[in-house]
């Protein structure tokens, strides 16, 4: 018999394989074991597509006399997907057990409720070592659970002296074909792109995935204090598909406001403020279920969102172009850290090449 180390061993390389690409979903891992070997495995490798247990009975077939192994209970509601217990109670495997229970509010404990309300024989993981692992593994996601605000991916391209456009503004192209292929694919996989009116005004962009499988429609989201996009603006097309929200202030026309919902904007007003709060922009989104959030704005969105601790995740494109200038833009001009021993490290970082660009990727570590 497969024992319950080895199949969870296996369990967890998998769910390792998701790290990078499924956040803010945690990274999970199923085995399955008939007798003296493992025959099938699966785990979830990307936000919002199919998670560990699909992806593993989809090529399985029968169950029948089979042990499943999964190193996170299996979600009992309806978000991006659909219930995982429900795909497995259709399966009908003879065991199921599980290294810890799902910390998200929507599953604790009620996956396995499930599965033992249709009869199956269910157990939680009595290996505390492996059970840490899994935690370890998911440290981000169980943190964020405790959080209020969407999960925040910074995407910039810079020259190699880190540039992120020259004094004057200009940035197309900084970054190679590739690299930006590779943006749009990201695109594709979050629930919204976020910029600020400075970027919106100066680069006049869709924010669309373009050229790519389209797992979902980002919603567009411009923070513009001032009410300064013009309704000839590129991210007004293509309403229909692709969402827009503008999140203004009081300071803006209320003219302007009627204007751009007549034209299909969805437009939220913050009272008593000066400037768009970005925190607050964050929470709401997350009410929405707008949960991944990929940020490409400029420098001055860049810089704040740092110096605010709201940014999770790294999306940094390197590539060898020199810009130079005292004036350039740089991703985080604001207050920065004092000291190197303060500066801001990356966990989990990972090296990737597109065309001549380095793409760097990790979490945030405040």
């Amino acid at each position: 018999m497969v024992s319950e180390r080895a199949a969870f061993e296996r369990a967890l390389a998998e769910a390792a394989r998701g790290r990078g690409e499924v956040e803010p979903n945690p990274c999970v891992g199923a085995a399955l074991a008939r007798g003296d070997q493992i025959v099938g495995v699966g785990f979830h490798a990307a936000y919002g597509e199919a998670h560990a247990e699909a992806a593993l009975l989809d090529a399985a077939g029968s169950l029948k006399g089979c042990v499943l192994y999964v190193t996170l209970e299996p979600c009992s509601h309806h978000g991006k997907t659909p219930p995982c217990a429900d795909a497995v109670i259709a399966a009908r495997p003879d065991r199921v057990v599980v290294l810890n229970e799902d910390p998200n509010p929507k599953v604790a404990g009620r996956g396995l409720a499930r599965l033992r309300e249709a009869g199956l024989e269910t157990s939680l993981s009595t290996d505390e070592e492996l059970r840490q692992r899994e935690r370890d593994l998911n440290r981000r996601y169980h943190a964020h659970r405790a959080r209020e605000r969407a999960w925040v991916v910074a995407k910039w391209a810079m020259t190699l002296d880190g540039k992120i456009a020259s004094r004057g503004g200009d940035s197309k192209w900084i970054s190679s074909k590739a690299s930006r292929q590779e943006v749009h694919r990201l695109r594709a996989h979050v629930d919204a792109v976020l910029i600020g009116a400075g970027t919106a005004l100066q680069d006049d962009p869709r924010l669309t995935p373009r050229d790519v499988p389209i797992v979902r429609s980002p919603t567009r989201v411009v923070l513009d204090s001032h009410g300064r996009l013009p309704e000839s603006a590129k991210l007004l097309q293509d309403i229909e598909r692709f969402p827009l929200r503008i999140f203004t202030t009081e300071r803006s026309c209320e003219d302007w406001r009627k204007r751009l919902e007549a034209r299909g904007a969805l437009l939220t007003v913050q009272p008593g403020v000066d400037r768009v709060d970005l925190e607050a922009v964050l929470v709401e989104l997350r009410n929405q279920k707008l949960e991944r959030v990929l940020l490409e704005g400029g420098s001055e969105l860049l810089g704040s969102a740092f110096d605010a601790q709201l940014i999770d995740m790294v999306d940094a494109y390197v590539c060898p172009r020199l810009l130079g200038g005292q004036d350039a833009k740089t991703p985080w001009p604001g207050q920065g850290r004092e000291t190197m021993a303060e500066a801001l490290t990356l966990d989990d970082a990972q090296w990737r090449s597109f065309e001549s660009d380095q793409r760097l990727r990790g979490f945030v570590k405040y």
